[in-house]
């Protein structure tokens, strides 16, 4: 009896507070991500979305409001490189990339690199 008592005390604090449920084994939603293993993670705005669609096929996601399985990835080149070469982005996305996808992503990099220059 009072282990249920637990639970739904400790539910409804998890609502309110965005700490993991204790006892579900379910972790907390949060705004923060990362795929390129940077120490720090960062909010989700500054990072590029990769989307995989139902119908299989892979886009940008610039408001990551857009359906399916996704990855995220920083804005830096360096990170975009590693993750292509170490095939992160084809691991989390489970699907091959492109050579109009990595295109896209290359020319949406080197246009934030000239604006930031």
């Amino acid at each position: 009896m009072k282990r249920k008592r637990f639970r739904k005390i400790a539910w409804k604090r998890s609502r309110f507070t965005g700490e993991a449920r204790q006892g579900d084994g379910q972790k907390a939603k949060n705004s923060s991500a990362h795929l390129c293993r940077l120490p720090a993670k960062r909010p989700k705005q500054d990072l590029i979305r990769l989307v995989r669609t139902p119908q299989g096929e892979l886009r940008l996601d610039p408001g990551g409001k857009i359906s399916g399985r996704g990855a995220y990835i920083c804005r830096q080149k360096t990170c975009f490189e590693k993750a292509l070469k170490g095939k992160r982005l084809e691991k989390n996305l489970e699907h091959p990339l492109s050579e109009e996808v990595i295109a896209e992503i290359t020319a949406l990099l080197e246009s934030e690199d000239d604006h930031t220059s």
